[in-house]
C-alpha cells in the first residue's frame, strides 16, 4: 500500500505525520488522535490540506461507519497502525486497504 495515496472505499486518503502541537490541537473530543508524541500519530487527511481544526470532521468522513480507537505511524519501519473499535470493521477495512491483519481488532499497512 503507498500510504501517500491509500484507498478507501473509492475514497483516497492521505496520511501525514503531525507536530506535537498540532497535536494536542486535535487530539480532542473523538479521541481519534493519540496525543503521546512518542507514538508518533498521524491523521488522515483527503487529498486537499485541512486545518487542526477540522480533522476529526474529515476523520469521521473517510472512515465513515468505522469506530477507530487509534492511528499511529512508525517513520523508521514506515508502516500504519490502525486500531478498530470493533473487530468486524477491522477486517472490512483490512480487505479494503490490503493492509496486514494483526488483529485483534488491529491493521497494519506498510509503505511500498
Amino acid at each position: 500500500v503507498d500510504l501517500q495515496g491509500a484507498m478507501i472505499g473509492s475514497q483516497k486518503v492521505r496520511l501525514s505525520p503531525t507536530t506535537d502541537q498540532e497535536l494536542e490541537q486535535i487530539a480532542g473530543s473523538q479521541g481519534l488522535v493519540d496525543p503521546d508524541a512518542a507514538s508518533r500519530s498521524l491523521f488522515v487527511k483527503g487529498l486537499k490540506q485541512v486545518d487542526p481544526a477540522s480533522i476529526n470532521r474529515q476523520m469521521r468522513e473517510l472512515f465513515e461507519g468505522y469506530s477507530l480507537e487509534r492511528l499511529s505511524y512508525d517513520s523508521d519501519r514506515k508502516t500504519v497502525l490502525i486500531i478498530f473499535a470493533f473487530e468486524k470493521q477491522a477486517q472490512v477495512a483490512h480487505r479494503q486497504l490490503n493492509g496486514s491483519y494483526v488483529g485483534p481488532s488491529m491493521i497494519r499497512l506498510e509503505e511500498v
